[in-house]
C-alpha cells in the first residue's frame, strides 16, 4: 500500500485436509473488465492488471513467493483513502473501535483517537458505522431486540422489573436502574 498498489487474494488452494498449499494474489486492478452487452456497466475498478504473485508453503515454516508478472497497467494510486481494501481495519484496530464504543464515545471522538494510536490508519467515519452495525448484528445472533435489551441489563447487572400485559404477553413497563445508582439510592433514601 505505501508504493501505491493494493494486493487482494484472487485464490487461496487448500489441500484435502484443509491445509492452505498455494495462495496467488493480484492487484486490487486485476480481473476483467464488465463487458455486459445489456444493461449499464457495472461499477468495478477492475482493468486487467496484469500483476501476479504465487505463494506456497516453505519447508522453513515461512512462505515461497514466486512472481508470475510484476507488471501494472496503471499508475500508482497517490491517495488510497478511497479505497476501501486500504481502508480495512486490522482486528486490533477493531477491537479498540469497540472498546471505545462500549465505553459511550462518539463517533467522532473514536475516529480520532482511532487516527492517534494507530497512525496511517486510513479508516473513515463510514467504515466505522458499518463495523459498529456489524458488531451489534453479530450480538443479536437472531434475537429480538427486547431479548438483547433485557440480556444486556443482566450482563451490566442493572436492576430492572417490568409488566405485561396478561392477554397478549407484550411488554408495558419497564423500570431499570444503573448499579451505582441503586447503590446510592439505598445509602441515601
Amino acid at each position: 500500500m505505501e508504493l501505491g498498489y493494493v494486493l487482494v487474494i484472487r485464490r487461496t488452494n487448500k489441500n484435502s485436509v484443509k491445509v492452505v498449499n498455494k495462495i496467488t494474489l493480484i492487484c486490487h486492478h486485476g480481473g476483467p473488465r464488465d463487458k455486459r452487452l445489456v444493461g449499464p456497466p457495472k461499477r468495478s475498478n477492475k482493468i486487467d492488471c496484469p500483476f501476479t504473485l504465487e505463494g506456497r508453503p516453505g519447508r522453513d515454516g515461512g512462505w515461497r513467493v514466486t512472481v508470475k508478472d510484476l507488471r501494472h497497467n496503471h499508475d500508482p494510486t497517490a491517495d488510497l483513502h478511497g479505497n476501501a481494501y486500504a481502508r480495512q481495519m486490522t482486528e486490533e484496530e477493531k477491537e479498540y473501535v469497540g472498546n471505545q464504543s462500549d465505553h459511550g464515545l462518539y463517533l467522532r471522538q473514536i475516529l480520532v483517537n482511532l487516527k492517534h494510536e494507530f497512525p496511517g490508519n486510513l479508516t473513515q467515519r463510514g467504515d466505522i458505522t458499518n463495523f459498529l452495525k456489524s458488531k451489534r448484528r453479530s450480538c443479536q445472533a437472531g434475537r429480538t431486540p427486547m431479548q438483547v435489551m433485557f440480556s444486556l441489563l443482566q450482563d451490566k447487572n442493572y436492576f430492572y422489573q417490568f409488566t405485561t400485559n396478561s392477554k397478549n404477553g407484550q411488554l408495558e413497563n419497564l423500570f431499570f436502574m444503573h448499579p451505582t445508582s441503586m447503590t446510592l439510592w439505598r445509602a441515601f433514601p
